[in-house]
Order: C-alpha cells, then structure tokens, then sequence
C-alpha cells in the first residue's frame, strides 16, 4: 500500500501508532520501575538523542538542551540543599550552608525520570501525524472500538506540541523580520484592548522598531 503524503517522519507505513504509544506506555514504566542515575540516565540520554536526531526538532534542539540541563541542576541542587532524610553524607560544606550528596542524587533522579517521560511522548508527537493517530485508534479490534472520546483526547495531546512549536516559530519569524528579540517583551505602549483582543498599533510598533 503506498504511503499518503502527511509530512514528517512516520506518515509512511513504519510502526502503527498503537505500537508507538504502546512504546511510550513501556518507557512509562521503566521511569517507574528503574533505580539509580545510571539506568534512567541511559533511558533518558537515549530518548533525548533520538529526538536530537529527528528532523522535526532541528530549531529545539539547543532549547531543549538548555532545558534539560536547567532541571536536572536545579532539582539536584535544591534537593542537596534541603534534603533533610537520613543517612545523608556532606557533599559540600560553605559555613552554615551544607550540600548533602544523597539529595543531589535523589534530585538528579527524579529530574531524569521527568526527561525520560517527557521526551518519550515529545517523540511520540514529532514522528506521528494525528490524522493516523485517530485512524489506527478507530480501527476496531476485534470486536471492539476504543470510545471516541478517548480517541480525541489522545489525538490532542500528540497533536498540542508541534502546533505549539509551530506558532512560537512564526512568532520568532515575524519578530526577527522586525528586527525584534524574540524573547523581548514589548513595552505596554505598543499594545492596546479592543474587544478583548490585543492589537498592535503600526504606529507604536514603528517606534519600537527604531
């Protein structure tokens, strides 16, 4: 059977979307069955290099890097700082303040399982198209039919990233043909309320731009 065009990795045959969050269900329990930094550190370093490597995250990448580095610190240093269990074993000492090395690694690991099940249903979203998400979710089984409720709420939450992703990227393309940051907010002038929307005033947005 030939492939129908949908854009993307996946809208070919390859695996069918029930395998896939099958896939994703597994990766779930082995988030919750695993111990330690070195296995979930594996399944994570896994999971986040193959999305390195899908195409459709080529413009994340360096934020999803950031991202996953930021909360693996952060919940590391704030659970050696106010880790309070015992045993626990000074990791550094700074006057009053002391590091306790067995929250770093409690820190660590909890953030690993968050990355490894983020990036699981991150790749889940990229590679499949919704419109063979709904259809392998209808096709009965057996006798049977996964109710259609469920179908759309599974569907909306593969389909919710890239349209995100899609929106913040022309939001970055129309601010940088601006000559505008991204990341910069602009001043509470430049905007105004009518009708409950927000408009830009050209006038403003000439100003803001100079």
């Amino acid at each position: 059977k030939p492939a129908t065009p949908s854009g993307g990795l996946g809208a070919g045959p390859g695996l069918d979307p029930r395998v896939r969050l099958a896939l994703v269900g597994v990766c779930s329990m082995l988030v919750i069955l695993l111990e330690g930094v070195l296995p979930l550190g594996l399944l994570a370093g896994g999971l986040g290099a193959a999305a390195m490597l899908h195409p459709r995250t080529r413009g994340w990448r360096r934020g999803l890097l950031v991202g996953a580095g930021l909360l693996a610190w952060s919940t590391a240093f704030s659970q050696s700082l106010f880790w309070a269990e015992w045993p626990r074993t000074p990791l550094l000492d700074l006057g009053p303040v002391h590091f306790w090395r067995e929250g770093a690694l409690h820190g660590l690991t909890q953030s690993l399982r968050f990355i490894a099940l983020v990036t699981a249903g991150l790749l889940l979203a990229v590679s499949t198209p919704t419109d063979r998400v709904v259809t392998a979710l209808r096709s009965p089984v057996g006798s049977r039919r996964i109710p259609y409720a469920l179908v759309i709420m599974i569907a909306a939450m593969v389909r919710v990233v890239p349209l995100v992703a899609g929106e913040w990227a022309q939001v970055r393309a129309a601010r940088r043909a601006r000559g505008v940051a991204a990341w910069r907010r602009p001043p509470r002038w430049a905007t105004s309320s009518s009708g409950g929307r927000f408009q830009c005033r050209a006038a403003a947005c000439e100003q803001y731009r100079s």
